[in-house]
């Protein structure tokens, strides 16, 4: 826990705007999601024999994994626009430039 706090600070010190969009945590997070979800599917698919069956492409959709997956990934994206809007530099109106408020797009857009 403190190796969080640690790497907040500096973030909060050095790179202001990094910090408020809580971009890093996001990417972290969803990179652990995504290599969870990649071991399920090998897990899935691990007998050679299951991969031999017809339409084995749809086993992802029929068995309800992608519903699954598609939750979890919604409240991720919930969980961090709240977390996200708590210090909101518009409903602060905090001063910015043009520049700063492009590279904010470009890091949501990530």
């Amino acid at each position: 826990m403190q190796k969080i706090n640690k790497i907040n600070q500096y973030l909060l010190e050095k790179y202001p705007m990094v910090w408020n969009t809580r971009i890093v945590w996001m990417l972290l997070a969803s990179a652990v999601l995504h290599i969870f979800f990649f071991i399920v599917g090998y897990i899935s698919h691990a007998d050679p024999v299951s991969l031999q069956k017809m339409n084995v492409k749809d086993d992802y959709f029929r068995e309800g994994m992608i519903f699954i997956h598609l939750i979890i990934s919604v409240l991720m994206m919930v969980g961090w626009l709240i977390m996200m809007f708590k210090n909101n530099a518009f409903k602060n109106f905090y001063p910015s430039s043009k520049g700063k408020l492009f590279l904010q797009f470009v890091q949501y857009f990530i």
